[in-house]
């Protein structure tokens, strides 16, 4: 990539604001062996998690289950109706949800997607804490 920059424009990409986590400015940053992406580097531009909330549910227990890598499958739905009905044979009334969230799995680089679960894990907590 670095090649098919001139030499004058890749200063200017480099001074361009907002850019401070371009993965071509880390590049430059990091070349010495070790240099990872770091929580400094993810919240100098977090995913857009506004999208992320909860259905509606009455109940005071909550389950919320988080599908995989390839999204909501079988097994999750499996997951879902083994916990509900184990759950009506103890007499406990639960919320259990599936939460999809391929969508910031898909958005996510491989070093950002540990960040971005974190992150998405403590908005949702603190929904559930309210």
């Amino acid at each position: 990539m670095l090649a098919l920059l001139s030499a004058a424009f890749l200063p200017a990409l480099l001074r361009t604001p907002g850019l401070s986590a371009n993965p071509l400015r880390r590049h430059l940053r990091c070349r010495q062996p070790g240099c990872a992406f770091t929580e400094a580097d993810y919240r100098a531009d977090p995913a857009d998690l506004s999208a992320a909330v909860l259905p509606e549910f009455t109940e005071q227990h909550v389950y919320l289950h988080f599908h995989g890598r390839g999204g909501p499958d079988r097994e999750d739905a499996d997951l879902q109706a083994r916990i509900i009905a184990q759950d009506k044979a103890a007499g406990l009334d639960r919320f259990v949800h599936v939460f999809v969230w391929r969508w910031w799995l898909d958005a996510a680089t491989a070093e950002r997607i540990s960040y971005t679960g974190q992150a998405l894990g403590r908005k949702l907590g603190q929904a559930l804490a309210q």
